[in-house]
């Protein structure tokens, strides 16, 4: 993993405090900013427009198809917004509205586009249609529950009780593998792969006291990408404390790079992983957005590794989804 051919200083653009990235499979890669966001295409190699929501932004996700753009944001806020003109197309309110409110930490699409699920701060998760109509609700916490789509009945409950989860990522193409990462209360990452079908789990716990910051899969090569910052020379060293690791196992290192201070950078705090799996983004707390060499280019296209076609559109019919 080779430090990125790009380089973007985000702060010269607007003062933030969170950073949210997703990479749509049209080479865009969005970045997030309280309630700004930004569009950066690979192929111009420069920002290609911008948009603005209601308030600050705590997740986005692009559609299958690159068109659409999903927003989770405090006050309850999901929106969604044309990719092409950043233009609003609809806005709800989570349940929580009714309550004490909330945050929209968390949101995904379907595999065809038609659906969206959302997570929010109170433990509250709910399915929706493309126009945001509820389908279906879910409430449990604080525990990590695996639940079907797209009416969300509870699968299995999956124990990773010495850790709190910061952290997981569903495999590729491996389907029934989800990862879980969190911290030890003495600050000890530990990362376990669960078989969901039947529970079994792997685990390991890694050396030195570091906190897991992000992890994510490659789509490409099926390795592990942790984001890792050491808590206890982050107190006198916060520049120099970041450290990133490739797994191809759970005990086996392939790749890592590690601050030295040559660059300074701050702890990576979101990763995602352009459409090919040949490309790494990583925003910092510092507003610097890195692109990241991660495998080598092939001129021939990655083939989906798994077909889920037929199966999701059954379930957006199922429920109702299709347009």
């Amino acid at each position: 993993m080779k430090c990125g051919n790009s380089f973007i200083e985000l702060h010269i653009y607007i003062l933030i405090v969170s950073e949210l990235l997703d990479w749509s499979n049209k080479d865009i890669l969005v970045a997030a900013l309280r309630s700004t966001y930004y569009k950066w295409s690979w192929d111009t190699q420069r920002i290609s427009g911008r948009g603005g929501t209601t308030y600050n932004i705590q997740t986005c996700k692009f559609d299958p198809n690159g068109y659409r753009l999903a927003f989770g944001m405090k006050e309850c806020s999901i929106q969604i917004h044309d990719t092409e003109t950043s233009k609003h197309l609809v806005h709800k309110k989570c349940t929580c509205y009714i309550k004490n409110g909330c945050s929209i930490t968390s949101l995904d699409w379907s595999p065809t586009g038609n659906g969206l699920i959302v997570g929010c701060s109170r433990g509250e998760v709910t399915s929706y249609t493309y126009d945001l109509k509820i389908v279906a609700f879910f409430c449990k916490r604080p525990k990590v529950y695996v639940v079907s789509w797209p009416f969300l009945q509870l699968h299995r409950v999956v124990v990773f009780e010495e850790s709190i989860p910061t952290a997981m990522s569903w495999h590729p193409w491996c389907s029934a593998l989800l990862c879980l990462g969190g911290v030890t209360n003495a600050n000890h990452t530990q990362v376990a792969v669960c078989s969901v079908p039947n529970g079994k789990m792997q685990q390991t716990t890694l050396v030195g006291t570091y906190s897991l910051d992000a992890m994510l899969f490659s789509n490409k090569s099926g390795e592990l990408v942790l984001s890792l910052y050491n808590t206890e020379r982050g107190l006198q060293y916060p520049k120099i404390s970041s450290r990133l690791v490739v797994l191809s196992d759970l005990s086996t290192v392939v790749d890592q790079w590690s601050d030295d201070g040559r660059t300074g950078l701050d702890r990576v705090r979101t990763m995602v992983s352009n459409p090919d799996g040949t490309k790494l983004a990583t925003a910092t707390f510092d507003e610097d957005l890195i692109i990241w060499n991660f495998l080598p280019e092939t001129k021939e296209k990655t083939k989906s590794k798994r077909n889920l076609t037929s199966i999701a559109v059954y379930l957006d019919n199922l429920a109702g989804f299709s347009r």
